[in-house]
């Protein structure tokens, strides 16, 4: 990951993720952690997305912290490593994918949360946008609108 093409919204994301992550004692960095961090990002661009696409934003709170909840955690002492999950290298890999493919120059907020929405349904975040309503192509839409 080349932090040189990421927006510093995109780049404070991925470090809030991380907090999140250590402060919960988990040992893994998902996507369920990136997508908290995008959503309760303060002035940012994705939960404007999500409140143009009038998504149900208290059940997509719920559903987010159901599923922090349920993800293993150390007792006791430090973490130590924090891994990131194979989903959250590639949702990194297709946040580039996608930048690249709007002809953008750097990774921004909304790009990651495209990339997110390759996730399948058998993911905790595919899961999650499933319940919610939000696919790509409303994603998508509401992107270019804004």
């Amino acid at each position: 990951m080349d932090t040189q093409k990421y927006t510093e919204k995109s780049l404070s994301a991925i470090e809030k993720s991380q907090s999140e992550a250590l402060r919960r004692k988990n040992s893994e960095l998902t996507t369920l952690h990136l997508l908290k961090a995008l959503v309760f990002q303060e002035n940012g661009l994705v939960p404007s997305i999500l409140e143009k696409m009038d998504l149900d934003f208290s059940r997509l709170k719920y559903l987010l912290e159901k599923s922090l909840n349920s993800l293993p955690s150390y007792s006791g002492g430090n973490v130590g490593t924090l891994v990131s999950s194979g989903n959250l290298n590639q949702a990194i890999v297709n946040a580039e994918d996608e930048a690249t493919k709007l002809n953008d120059k750097f990774v921004s907020v909304e790009h990651i949360l495209l990339a997110l929405t390759h996730e399948g349904s058998n993911d905790p975040v595919g899961k999650i946008f499933v319940e919610i309503g939000l696919n790509r192509e409303n994603l998508i839409n509401t992107i270019t609108e804004i």
